[in-house]
Order: structure tokens, then C-alpha cells, then sequence
């Protein structure tokens, strides 16, 4: 008697294929524009110890606020993907464009395994793009504020008689009504962000600075994925002959520093290797590679605001 043929599951079905299409779409997003650029810059401490002066940087990039400068750390980029890598938890309703690239990782990261550098450069293009679709309705919220002012009285006037429909159209006084949706209504009040706007007149229109990925391989990750980092900074304070960072054998400075500073040691000692050794037509040699050095001497102008135009001057 022939064996019995197994169940492959209700005839004439299959089961359906994983929908992938959002994997090339991301890879083929387009980052920069002619008419919009970016700087990226991959900033690390020279050791663990030196990942402290992320928390002033942290603080001038944000308080107070500015608007072409957007900080992205490894710790924000975790907790992304926990918010959003989970299909049955709850999520918001306007969920981003792409944003299944966080599935996969949370998976890795329940499993307790560490994202891979090419999942990484994909996340990060995800993050980024959503800064920058930002950045592009902050630019046309700019520009149609400008129009509107050289429109006249004309516009006001047209205005004016839009604000008295509205008031005919307000419900009583003490009826609330539930909303569903983002958009305002007039004359609510806006609480918008106060910005200082100290930013550089001239170059790129947005500023993204990298944070906590001590991983050299994911420089050629993201230009794959075309999104290309302009320079890599090393900060470190101001500690005697740490001032320099001038090459030395890795087996004497293995032996100076704190066994916890492993990681960082594999990261510096590896990345002149990763960004001249690029494949053909690669601009990964011309990545610049920058020190800041954070002076301890009292007399020195203390972080975050001097420690941030320092940085804008490299």
C-alpha cells in the first residue's frame, strides 16, 4: 500500500507569500535631493567613559531646540523598534512609510541576538526619511507663511470673513466633542516649539548626528542603502597624552585602557581599514575623519552650548 500523501492544508490554497515590496521600496528611496541635503555625522568616544559627553551634546542639539539639527542614538533607535516592530501590540494609526523594516529587528532582539549592520543602515534610512519629511513640510509651512504675508489686505480681509463662518459654526458653550483627527481648528491655540535658530546660514538644510553605534561596517551598510556619512568625530576630554590621536601599536593601548573599552578600540582600530578599503566608486575615502577633544580646565567654556558650536565649526 502506497504511503499515505501528506496534508498540504484546504485544497486549491496556498498559503500567502510575505509581502517584501516595502524592502525595495526603502532601499530605493531616494535620501538626498538637489534640493535637499544632509550632513551626517558619526560621533563616538574615544572610550566608555568618554560616551558621558553624548548627554551635553544630547542637550544643546535640544534645549533649546533646533530646528536643522536632529540627534539620532542608538538608544532612541531601540526603543523604535520595540515600539513599532511588534504587529499585534498597538501602534499608532498613521504608522510611517516602511516601518516594517522594525519587524524583523525585534524579532532579533527578542531572541537576545544584536541587529545586524546591514538591518541597521536600513532602520536608520527609515528614521531618517521620516526627519526629513519633516523638514520638507516645515520648509512649505515656511514658504506659504511668506507667500501669505506679501498677499495684502486682500488675503485679510478674505480671512476675516472665513473667521466669522467659523464663529457661526461653534457648538454651545460646555458641549465637548471627541476628535479624530490631527487637524486644528480655528483659532485653537498652537503650542509651537521655540527654536533659536543659531544654526549655519549656508550648506546642507538638515544636520543628523549619530550616537552610540560602535560598529565601522555600517558606514558602507547605509551607503548602500544611499545614505552616505559625511564625516566621523571622535570625542574624547582631555586627558594628558590622550590629547593626540595619533596611531599607536594596538597591543600598548590595549594594555593602558579599561578592559571595558574593548569595543571602542575595535571600532577606531578598524575604521581607517573599512573607509579605505571601499569598493569601486565608493566615496567611503572621502569621509572625513575628525577629533574633538572636551577641555576639564575651569576656565573653559563649559558644554552644551560652546560644546555644540565647536562641533558645527568641524
Amino acid at each position: 500500500m502506497p504511503p499515505r500523501r501528506a496534508r498540504s492544508g484546504v485544497p486549491g490554497k496556498t498559503a500567502p507569500a510575505a509581502d517584501t515590496s516595502w524592502e525595495t521600496g526603502l532601499k530605493s528611496a531616494q535620501f538626498e535631493e538637489c534640493w535637499w541635503k544632509a550632513c551626517v555625522s558619526l560621533l563616538a568616544g574615544g572610550t566608555p567613559a568618554d560616551e558621558e559627553l553624548m548627554g551635553p551634546l544630547q542637550l544643546a542639539v535640544q534645549q533649546p531646540q533646533r530646528r536643522l539639527f536632529t540627534l539620532v542614538s542608538q538608544e532612541a533607535i531601540v526603543a523604535t523598534i520595540h515600539h513599532l516592530g511588534n504587529p499585534k501590540a498597538k501602534r499608532p494609526k498613521d504608522l510611517a512609510m516602511f516601518h516594517e523594516v522594525t519587524e524583523q529587528a525585534k524579532v532579533l532582539l527578542d531572541a537576545g541576538q544584536e541587529v545586524p549592520c546591514e538591518l541597521m543602515a536600513n532602520i536608520l534610512k527609515f528614521q531618517l526619511l521620516q526627519v526629513k519629511a519633516s523638514d520638507q513640510q516645515r520648509m512649505a509651512a515656511k514658504k506659504g507663511s511668506e507667500e501669505k504675508s506679501k498677499a495684502g489686505p486682500a488675503s485679510a480681509t478674505k480671512h476675516k470673513a472665513s473667521d466669522n463662518r467659523a464663529k457661526e459654526d461653534t457648538p454651545p458653550a460646555g458641549v465637548t466633542m471627541e476628535r479624530q483627527t490631527k487637524l486644528r481648528r480655528r483659532g485653537e491655540d498652537i503650542q509651537t516649539p521655540k527654536y533659536i535658530d543659531d544654526e549655519p546660514e549656508g550648506g546642507p538644510q538638515h544636520y543628523f548626528l549619530l550616537t552610540g553605534f560602535l560598529e565601522a561596517q555600517l558606514l558602507p551598510a547605509l551607503e548602500a542603502v544611499g545614505v552616505r556619512v559625511d564625516n566621523v568625530i571622535r570625542v574624547q576630554q582631555e586627558r594628558g597624552h590622550y590629547n593626540t590621536p595619533e596611531r599607536r601599536d594596538s597591543s600598548v593601548v590595549s594594555s593602558e585602557r579599561p578592559r571595558g573599552s574593548q569595543k571602542h578600540c575595535v571600532f577606531w582600530s578598524s575604521l581607517g581599514d573599512v573607509l579605505d578599503r571601499g569598493p569601486a566608486l565608493s566615496m567611503l575615502q572621502d569621509v572625513a575623519r575628525l577629533c574633538y577633544t572636551v577641555t576639564d580646565r575651569p576656565h573653559a567654556p563649559g558644554p552644551p552650548v560652546s560644546y555644540f558650536k565647536c562641533l558645527c565649526i568641524l
